[in-house]
């Protein structure tokens, strides 16, 4: 039987599910420590009236992308790990949606997503816009500026064989290890609207790639 490709070269059907949980997230060496965040928040008086409430942001609650099919893109993430948290795809978006978006409407369909297991877990949200419809580009991806999500991964080259017997293709085999940049491993593959996700792995004690040996454009 033959199975149809979509515009991407992927079937739609054929990606079985995985499941991973990223290893724990640290601080990033330039994050504030909790104890510089409380000196911060020490600073002004707090008997000043003319003082402004104290605000911080706390992390990333969920990034989008925009998508031409719902159902494959779903395909896809999930079979990289991500797992399915709600399915909004016949939400009707009250008409708030678009003026907070600056949009004269807005409307789509959408699935939330998510990748780990805790609370603060990285959140997905596809959406395949009905109003505005959402453009992607037909330029060849090897001359076009790429939209890249770089996922956090335990053992990128069992990842990498993995996901190529379950259908996912990469553009490269993996790079690494690389010592002066603290690099085990990466890979890249895209999604189906042309989205490059990055597999990357780190050497024991590094969490971001170094940058002190790379050339410096002047």
């Amino acid at each position: 039987m033959t199975r149809r490709l979509d515009g991407a070269g992927l079937d739609p059907g054929r990606y079985r599910r995985s499941r991973r949980t990223p290893p724990e997230i640290r601080f990033a060496p330039h994050a504030p420590q909790p104890d510089e965040e409380s000196a911060l928040a020490d600073d002004a008086p707090a008997d000043d009236p003319a003082a402004p409430a104290h605000w911080k942001p706390l992390s990333v609650f969920h990034f989008t992308i925009s998508v031409a099919s719902l159902e494959r893109s779903i395909d896809f993430y999930t079979t990289l790990g991500f797992r399915v948290l709600r399915h909004n795809a016949d939400v009707v978006w009250p008409d708030y949606v678009a003026t907070q978006f600056g949009l004269d409407r807005a409307q789509g369909r959408g699935a939330l997503l998510a990748l780990g297991e805790d609370a603060l877990h990285t959140r997905l949200d596809l959406l395949q816009w009905l109003e505005p419809v959402a453009e992607f580009s037909t330029t060849p991806p090897a001359t076009t500026a790429p939209r890249i999500v770089a996922i956090r991964t335990e053992n990128v080259r069992a990842a990498y064989d993995d996901l190529r017997r379950r259908g996912i293709a990469f553009i490269t085999e993996p790079r690494g290890p690389d010592e002066p940049t603290g690099i085990e491993a990466v890979v890249c593959c895209r999604d189906p609207d042309g989205t490059i996700v990055e597999l990357i792995e780190y050497l024991p004690g590094v969490l971001g790639s170094r940058i002190d040996s790379l050339e410096r454009r002047r």
